[in-house]
């Protein structure tokens, strides 16, 4: 028997299955239906079957075409996933904006 991994948080992510924008739209159903069908053991199985996963310990960042992407928190050890948030990828920080690095 194969258990799928819980997920929780899927509002946000729900929003965008349903963008007027067909490529969010298109992503964001194909990425729901991933998570709603995947069982991943540890990061490096989800790097293989998502190799355009930004990976940052549990932390994970997906970009749907140019302007969104979604963020999950992965515990493979409980076979939890949480989509932590999911929209228009945010902007630089207006106040950065101008100041030299150091």
């Amino acid at each position: 028997m194969r258990f799928f991994m819980k997920m929780m948080g899927i509002g946000e992510l729900s929003r965008l299955a349903l963008s007027s924008d067909a490529a969010v739209r298109a992503e964001a159903r194909a990425l729901l239906a991933e998570l709603e069908h995947g069982s991943w053991k540890d990061v490096s199985e989800l790097q293989f079957y998502s190799p355009q996963a930004e990976v940052d310990g549990a932390r994970v960042t997906i970009h749907l075409g140019t302007t969104h992407c979604v963020e999950l928190i992965f515990n493979y050890r409980s076979q939890m996933v949480l989509v932590a948030s999911a929209g228009r990828r945010p902007s630089p920080s207006r106040s950065m904006r101008g100041k030299r690095e150091k």
